[in-house]
């Protein structure tokens, strides 16, 4: 079992109630990983074994507390268990509480480590512990987190080894935008129309012959922004490099520092990026902001070396992350890889 930020115990009694708290936590505390069993174990010797390694496997514990965690055996054999181990405990009061389930309570924990549900002083307070705590522990533990050409980038533990920068071309933090580039340009511009594309309306053969595309179908480093704004050996990824990171990472739909976007963690080495929802340039004007993000691969659709119009990009909204291909002209921004 990998390791856990945060144990949630709670009632299933309480389970609408405790999914709204860990969206929230994950919204405000991106890439946070918390353990909770929220589809329940079959047998009652199963259920221990699992309970046992989540709580031996995560940092901390958050209880939930109601008059049904409080009447809960399994509760509060879990909160028993984390002490003996020294987990530190947040208890979080869902509700009101009988003066006994209080005594129970303040025997425990003493009330002055209780946060609750219906105080957003403490609830924030809690969320700001939560991300000053885990965020400083990740910020000292990213052996694979260094710069190439003085860029950040990220070892997503990929077949490929290949390293993802932590920003957009143009950016200089995670959330931001940065640059939006036509398929092929290496400048970015202020309107993006077919008419002023210089690879839309050319096929393969004559993108080869005028040197944007070598003997595959991807972009030469002379024609892709990523490696002619960063240098080194930056560029734009390839469509197969675009399948290998879906395919080996999980993603997450958050608001990080107030930007909507996908958070892309690894499911090897829970290293992670993210990719905020840039929307994309139609002539002079930006669409879906904040609603859709598109990404630039350096390939063209390879099913059709005739096809004069589109490449392939990496496009989400808050559901899936898919392959898809885009019209050259459009402006989009561009998330490079290293080897």
């Amino acid at each position: 079992m990998g390791q856990y930020d945060v144990f949630i115990s709670y009632s299933r009694a309480d389970s609408t109630k405790v999914k709204d708290l860990i969206s929230r936590i994950r919204r405000e505390v991106p890439g946070i990983k918390i353990w909770y069993d929220i589809d329940g174990i079959e047998s009652a010797d199963v259920f221990q074994k699992k309970i046992i390694e989540a709580i031996n496997n995560s940092e901390m514990m958050i209880f939930v507390c109601s008059d049904n965690s409080l009447r809960s055996e399994f509760c509060q054999k879990e909160v028993a268990f984390a002490k003996n181990k020294n987990k530190k405990i947040v208890p979080y009061l869902l509700d009101g509480m009988q003066v006994q389930d209080e005594d129970w309570l303040l025997f425990e924990f003493g009330l002055t480590n209780c946060i609750s549900a219906h105080k957003s002083d403490e609830v924030c307070r809690m969320l700001r512990d939560l991300g000053k705590w885990f965020g400083s522990k990740r910020n000292n533990h990213r052996p694979q987190t260094r710069l190439i050409n003085g860029h950040e980038c990220v070892d997503l533990g990929l077949p490929s080894g290949l390293k993802w920068a932590t920003c957009n071309v143009g950016a200089i933090k995670p959330e931001e935008f940065g640059q939006f580039f036509a398929w092929g340009d290496v400048k970015s511009k202020s309107s993006y129309t077919k008419e002023n594309s210089i690879t839309f309306g050319k096929d393969a053969q004559q993108l080869r012959i005028n040197g944007y595309i070598g003997s595959g179908v991807n972009l030469t480093l002379s024609k892709d922004a990523a490696n002619q704004k960063w240098g080194g050996s930056w560029r734009t990824p390839t469509i197969k490099e675009i399948e290998e990171l879906v395919a080996h990472t999980t993603s997450q739909w958050i608001s990080y520092n107030g930007i909507w976007g996908h958070l892309i963690t690894s499911k090897i080495n829970h290293n992670a990026i993210f990719l905020p929802a840039a929307g994309w340039r139609y002539g002079s004007s930006l669409k879906d902001v904040g609603v859709s993000g598109c990404y630039w691969s350096s390939s063209l659709d390879g099913k059709d070396e005739k096809d004069s119009e589109f490449a392939f990009g990496l496009c989400f909204d808050s559901g899936n992350i898919v392959g898809r291909c885009n019209l050259r002209y459009s402006g989009r921004p561009v998330r490079p890889v290293s080897e």
